[in-house]
């Protein structure tokens, strides 16, 4: 006998809402364990090789953002060179769908720039506390021996 594929779960608004509480806690929390290992870093002493690296790590940070800027810059302007072309809508319904066409590319613009922005902004955070942890470690090491 053959069972029915139970359908799928469907996620109310509300899930949605809760998925987006508990990744903000939890990069909250990340935030809150870096502060800290940044103050117990800073307490035990910075060196000027660390002082280098943080550099280092800030012009990459820089790059990656001209690197984005030049990318959206671009695709704004293909965009806005698509969207103020008349087409050939010879109907109100192709004129609709032009007009649709032309907002569902801004949506998509959008909604790609805050997930380019949002993946900086962790990559950010994970190397930085990485970069931390390693200090530290280092520091526990060189404090051991």
């Amino acid at each position: 006998m053959n069972d029915p594929v139970p359908a799928p779960a469907i996620a109310t608004p509300i899930e949605h809402f809760m998925k987006a509480g508990t990744l903000q806690t939890d990069r909250a929390t990340r935030a809150l364990h870096t502060v800290a290992a940044a103050a117990q870093l800073a307490a035990s002493g910075i060196d000027p090789a660390m002082i280098g690296e943080l550099s280092q790590m800030q012009i990459a940070t820089i790059e990656r953002m001209r690197a984005l800027r030049d990318t959206w810059s671009r695709d704004w302007e293909s965009w806005w060179h698509y969207a103020a072309q008349l087409g050939s809508s010879n109907t109100m319904s192709k004129l609709v769908e032009r007009e649709t066409n032309i907002f569902a590319q801004m949506g998509q613009l959008l909604g790609s720039q805050m997930t380019d922005w949002m993946g900086l902004q962790e990559n950010i955070e994970v190397n930085y506390a990485y970069w931390l942890k390693q200090k530290l470690d280092q520091k526990g090491r060189d404090g051991a021996a």
